[in-house]
């Protein structure tokens, strides 16, 4: 629990940090955060297979897509037209399917491993696209931006370690139950 805190407390002095650097708070990334955490924590504790929860996922969210697509077609809201040539049009569907894929083994694995484990992986996707976007895209990484990186990471080693140490010790604790008495 200690470590939990520790890690929270890193986390929020690094979005502390960048948004003093900045000028504005992360909105958008403290809003996915915010959204993401319930949605591992439901997929974890889900007892339907992956790939009856995305489709499940895919169905309640469909008709939500379909009225965007209906206004925006309609001219009522802006954005959301399928592209302006058939090639982009056609390919647009397929990028669903190619989330899917993902979205199902995401599934399959939080069923599969601890939610802290979980937690840590979360922070991998994000980290690979903000690489990906200063390296291929050219965005900026200012000094705030390497301040804020450097010290989720820095709090992702220790909570891990921590875990590793604690996990460690249950197992010695379990042998040393299970060879204490014995007589040689």
């Amino acid at each position: 629990a200690g470590s939990c805190r520790r890690r929270r407390c890193d986390l929020a002095a690094a979005v502390g940090v960048l948004t003093y650097g900045l000028g504005v708070a992360p909105y958008v990334a403290l809003a996915l955060a915010f959204s993401f955490a319930p949605y591992m924590l439901i997929k974890k504790q889900l007892a339907a297979p992956a790939a009856v929860s995305v489709t499940a996922e895919v169905l309640l969210l469909m008709p939500l897509a379909v009225l965007w697509l209906a206004l925006a077609h309609g001219g009522v809201v802006a954005g959301g037209l399928f592209g302006g040539d058939a090639f982009t049009s056609w390919m647009l569907p397929v990028t669903g399917v190619i989330t899917g894929g993902p979205l199902i083994l995401f599934s399959w694995g939080a069923q599969r491993v601890r939610l802290a484990t979980l937690g840590l992986v979360q922070y991998l996707n994000p980290s690979l696209q903000a690489v990906s976007a200063v390296l291929v895209f050219g965005q900026p990484f200012t000094r705030w931006h390497m301040a804020a990186f450097a010290m989720i990471w820095a709090g992702l080693a220790l909570y891990s370690l921590e875990g590793w140490r604690q996990d460690r010790a249950a197992r010695n604790a379990l042998t040393n139950l299970g060879t204490s008495g014995t007589v040689l």
